[in-house]
């Protein structure tokens, strides 16, 4: 008797939360919100990386700086890991977006700033701010699908947001950059001479041209940002019912350290953990290369092709 009683039970607590499941089209919008910065963060971090001699030559710094304008994203991912994992926790879905988002609109006008020849390290500086938004949002992933999603559309949602969205961003940069930066026909001339006069008349053309380029490209991606940003206030911090009864019995058993415990969970499995080294591996590999090749292709020759190396990039990614 006690056995069947409990059956029944537990077959209408299951009825209840079956009840209260429901999905909701805006979810799509917080997908939307989300992508859209993590398309804006990759655009801004790999602006350089095809334009790498051109960028030198410009801002007057070494390889070692240049390059730094891209690493500093990996830097910081590595560094706040753990402290970004437990803002999402204690705040969110919502307020990352919009501390997110708000970090990323800085980040695009600090770097519109560092736009003349002179300003490196606001530059810098303003590539360090979209790198903690590309960290703060990429961590949301996961919680974002369980969160909005049914089951069958979380790795639709995961994709589009974790993968598609990230490597679009990549490709618009590496299409666009080249283009936009060309800093004229005189560019190699001037920008291959090891002794070139920098007071010379020619050299001052060239930065005026070029100084003019990096201003619009980096004003658009300024502008980009900001046009982002309001859409992101319309975004709830979760639906008023839950999308799936995993979401529900999730959000039963703890909402705070749902991340902290799947990351255990995750990593006592040691098919995960050798899933997660190849993948690492991976993206790290296609990360740092992504970030250098075009100096590899001007060092080897190339640099006459200034202007379709990008397009070689592109195709990688």
């Amino acid at each position: 008797l006690m056995d069947t009683t409990t059956l029944h039970t537990s077959a209408l607590l299951g009825s209840r939360e079956e009840d209260s499941i429901k999905i909701y089209p805006a979810r799509w919008l917080a997908l939307g919100v989300y992508t859209l910065h993590e398309i804006a963060s990759n655009i801004m971090w790999i602006t350089f990386s095809p334009i790498t001699s051109i960028a030198m030559c410009y801002y007057d710094v070494t390889l070692f700086w240049i390059n730094a304008l891209s690493w500093i994203n990996m830097l910081v991912y590595v560094v706040f890991l753990f402290p970004a994992t437990w803002f999402l926790e204690r705040f969110g879905l919502r307020v990352t977006a919009i501390v997110g988002g708000s970090l990323n609109a800085a980040g695009g006008w600090l770097r519109f700033a560092g736009s003349g020849p002179d300003s490196y390290w606001i530059l810098l500086s303003g590539q360090f701010l979209t790198s903690v938004t590309y960290l703060l949002e990429t961590n949301a992933c996961s919680m974002l699908s369980a969160v909005w999603f049914p089951p069958h559309q979380r790795t639709i949602a995961t994709t589009l947001f974790a993968i598609i969205s990230a490597e679009a961003g990549v490709l618009i940069a590496l299409l666009s950059s080249p283009l936009a930066i060309t800093g004229g026909d005189n560019t190699d001339r001037i920008c291959n001479m090891t002794s070139y006069n920098m007071l010379s008349p020619e050299r001052q053309e060239w930065l005026t041209t070029t100084n003019r380029q990096f201003f619009y490209y980096l004003l658009s991606q300024a502008l980009l940002t900001t046009i982002m940003l309001p859409i992101t206030f319309l975004i709830p911090e979760a639906p008023p019912s839950p999308p799936s009864v995993s979401t529900r019995l999730g959000e039963s058993i703890t909402s705070k350290s749902l991340l902290t415990q799947s990351f255990i969970t995750a990593f006592k499995n040691k098919y995960f953990v050798a899933f997660i080294f190849v993948y690492g591996v991976f993206v790290a590999s296609s990360g740092a290369y992504v970030s250098v090749f075009q100096e590899v292709l001007h060092n080897s020759g190339y640099a006459k092709y200034q202007g379709l190396i990008g397009y070689l990039g592109a195709s990688m990614a």
